[in-house]
């Protein structure tokens, strides 16, 4: 069975993961799911920028690269 997870959800999933991770200075790579459609890419985009809104990541490290 399929679960659903709304775009929110998916957001809030993210944040926990990160926040998680950060809290236990665990390194962490992101890697998007399939199905990459127009609807699945604003989600994605969503999340990563509410993952940079909370500084859960560096948008500024992730445009040039460099580790964070």
């Amino acid at each position: 069975m399929a679960v659903q997870i709304s775009p929110d959800g998916i957001a809030s999933r993210d944040e926990k993961v990160f926040r998680f991770a950060r809290e236990r200075n665990i390194p962490l790579i992101m890697l998007t799911s399939g199905g990459y459609m127009k609807s699945s890419a604003k989600v994605i985009a969503d999340s990563i920028v509410n993952l940079s809104n909370k500084s859960l990541i560096n948008m500024k490290s992730l445009l040039t690269g460099q580790a964070l």
